[in-house]
């Protein structure tokens, strides 16, 4: 008789909801934003921009970083302790 069962698991995959970091010392915000994270299922063409922009408008948004693109969260002087944590939040 064999040791192995024929019953198959399912491995909890990673997502921007459920990182599997197992020391949470090592989240940081930019750990859980993610650049191959699909914005929108809408493909931009010719005929949809409308349509494209307010997914990523709503996308963009709901993050927090549209003060970032409106030029409203202006950049503190580089010597302000806080510039390093504007400069990380604008380049995403």
């Amino acid at each position: 008789m064999s040791d192995i069962s024929n019953e198959s698991t399912t491995v909890p995959q990673p997502s921007l909801n459920n990182p599997i970091i197992t020391d949470s010392s090592k989240i940081s915000p930019t750990t859980l934003e993610s650049h191959s994270v699909q914005i929108t299922m809408i493909s931009l063409n010719g005929d949809n921009f409308l349509r494209w922009s307010q997914s990523v408008r709503m996308y963009i948004r709901g993050r927090g970083k549209m003060g970032y693109l409106m030029g409203e969260k202006k950049a503190p002087a580089v010597d302000d302790p806080n510039y390093a944590i504007w400069d990380a939040e604008n380049s995403w």
